[in-house]
Parts: structure tokens; sequence; C-alpha cells
């Protein structure tokens, strides 16, 4: 189920600022006083799929929503990164790691609340932009491409972390969620 478990929080504007959530693992999100000026919307969403192959194209089980139009899949992460389009929205699934891979920057005008979505650990960010950086195998961080401009709803649920982007406020984001099978 849907559970609201925080409430908006503020954090100190500082580059050092890093929001915690408690078990969401694979992503690191930082609180700067500016965004790098590399933030874009281009969508690098990886090499279109049959949706019929989506749910086992990756090293994972990938949960699908009842009305997706597109499917891609991306190897930039170790397992593979699945990508679904439906209607304007993204979702985007990949296997978690205890180590980061999604570094998500963002700005002073970017709000959150944390929550707890289909029994895992999660965080809404709303209000402004932020910017998505993948770290490499090497450790180097690097630009992701992966964007719709909007809120963001992200989690942990099982072995997978899951993003949503692209719906209109956290009501449409939890829905979302709640349908993936």
């Amino acid at each position: 189920g849907l559970l609201l478990a925080g409430t908006a929080m503020a954090v100190p504007p500082t580059r050092d600022a890093i929001l915690n959530v408690l078990g969401l693992r694979g992503v690191r999100i930082e609180r700067v006083t500016s965004l790098p000026a590399s933030a874009g919307t281009r969508l690098g969403l990886g090499t279109r799929i049959p949706l019929a192959d989506a749910r086992h194209a990756a090293d994972f089980t990938a949960l699908e929503p009842p009305r997706a139009t597109a499917a891609f899949l991306a190897r930039d992460m170790p397992g593979g990164r699945i990508s679904l389009l439906a209607g304007p929205t993204l979702i985007t699934e990949f296997r978690a790691s205890v180590s980061p891979v999604l570094d998500k920057i963002i700005g002073l005008d970017t709000r959150y609340t944390l929550l707890h979505v289909n029994g895992g650990a999660g965080i809404y960010l709303y209000g402004a932009p932020h910017e998505v950086l993948v770290q490499e195998p090497n450790g180097e961080l690097r630009t992701n491409q992966i964007r719709i401009a909007g809120n963001v709803l992200l989690w942990q649920q099982g072995p997978l972390t899951l993003r949503i982007e692209g719906t209109h406020n956290l009501g449409q984001a939890l829905a979302l969620a709640h349908s993936l099978r």
C-alpha cells in the first residue's frame, strides 16, 4: 500500500548538504546553490524494444504500468535500465545497489517529501528542476539525459529502484506507482 511517512523538510543550502533517504539504495540526493549548466531535457532512454520484451529485457524482472506505449533498454547501469513511456509519463527502473549509481542534484527551490511507496522508502522531488548524474563503473559521474521536466517520485521496491517523472502531482505519481505490476 501507499503510506505518507514524512513532510517537506528544509536543508541548509550548501554543496555538502546530502539528503539520506533511509532504505533507498543506489541513489544519493545532494542540495546545491545552483545546478550545473549541463542540465537539459533531451531523453537518452536507450534502444527501443518491443513492449512484450520489456519485463525480461534487463537482468531483473521489470514492473509495467497498465498503459505503456513504448519501452527502452539501456546498458549504462549494472544489470541494465528499463524505461517505459505511459502517455507523458516516464517510468525508469534499475536494479538497486548498495553504492549510489544515481546522484540527484537539487537546487535551493526544489522541495521534497519523504514517504513510503509500495512498502519501500521513497522521496518526491517537486517545485523546481533537478539534475541527474549517473556513476560510471570507474566511479566518475556523468550527466544523465533521462529526463522529462517535472516532478519526480523515486523509491525502492524489492530489488529495484524506480523513478516516475512527468506527473502533475504526488497523487498522480502514487497512483501510477501503485498500478505497476
